[in-house]
């Protein structure tokens, strides 16, 4: 995998599905997470446009979507971010 990554390469939160995966709305991951529903918005809203990505508020994303730390610790990077050339 790693060998497809290139200084070229983005990555694209799967915002929608990973609130799909855990049955939470936008509204309910942002609240639970504590983190802005205006930065989530945008991060799955415009995605493309989502030029870097706060690691504090990424791990409240996923803290609001019911993981836990240990489980966001083993999350594999594939499973949060679509990575492309």
């Amino acid at each position: 995998m790693l060998a497809k990554i290139s200084p070229d390469s983005t990555m694209k939160l799967k915002g929608k599905k990973l609130l799909e995966q855990h049955d939470k709305t936008m509204y309910r991951a942002a609240k639970d997470g504590a983190i802005a529903y205006s930065t989530l918005h945008r991060w799955i809203s415009d995605a493309d446009n989502v030029e870097h990505v706060s690691l504090k508020v990424l791990l409240g994303f996923l803290r609001g979507l019911g993981l836990s730390d240990a489980e966001i610790e083993s999350l594999p990077l594939g499973e949060v971010f679509d990575l492309t050339d």
